[in-house]
């Protein structure tokens, strides 16, 4: 399954190494 980094301008900046979401496949992690 591939993996999917999104990252916005629009929100505080993510706290350590975590981007503020990651899609896998149909499921979408926040």
């Amino acid at each position: 399954m591939s993996s999917e980094i999104t990252k916005t301008e629009k929100a505080p900046k993510p706290v350590g190494a975590y981007p503020h979401a990651r899609k896998v496949g149909n499921l979408l992690f926040l």
